[in-house]
């Protein structure tokens, strides 16, 4: 019997290690919206400015707040602008690397509205939760258009571009 369990503890053991050498999806991916977005010339570090984004590092307890202690923030937008083009530059996110699959998509810490488009043409106000769900990428790649469009008529200020996330769900 003993012999027996030692053979039959050897298969087990050898299919747990093929199982888990393979190679898992990840279940969360993150993108800094500094680092996937352009143009880089669409924002300064450190300075507001009615025409370009800011890249925040000097935010006081931002690495509690933010996704690698710094973020992207719109000018203050007192009201909507009839178009993306008026204000700061329209930023392209494009998310890279990301295996095949079904994926929730959102966009943290937002405060305010921002405008968003996912082909770059149709933009809709966007305060955060999920931008898409289920939403199948094959390709490895993810697309996001992000403006400094809409205003928030209660509290008027900046709105924050801090990261992408996307969960995999379902397969």
């Amino acid at each position: 019997m003993r012999r027996w369990l030692g053979a039959c503890g050897g298969l087990v053991a050898l299919g747990c290690s093929l199982h888990l050498g393979r190679a898992a999806a990840p279940v969360e991916l993150r993108f800094e919206a500094e680092v996937v977005s352009t143009p880089a010339d669409g924002w300064l570090r450190d300075q507001d400015r009615p025409d370009k984004w800011c890249l925040w590092t000097t935010e006081p307890e931002a690495a509690k707040k933010r996704s690698g202690a710094q973020t992207l923030k719109t000018p203050v937008v007192v009201e909507d602008r009839a178009r993306p083009e008026d204000g700061a530059p329209v930023l392209r996110a494009h998310c890279t690397g990301i295996p095949a699959g079904q994926w929730d998509v959102e966009l943290p810490a937002v405060v305010r509205l921002l405008a968003i488009s996912l082909d770059g043409r149709t933009w809709r106000p966007y305060r955060g939760g999920p931008l898409a769900r289920g939403l199948r990428i094959d390709q490895g790649t993810f697309d996001l258009w992000v403006d400094d469009r809409y205003a928030w008529p209660d509290h008027p200020g900046p709105a924050y571009f801090d990261c992408v996330i996307l969960r995999r769900v379902g397969d």
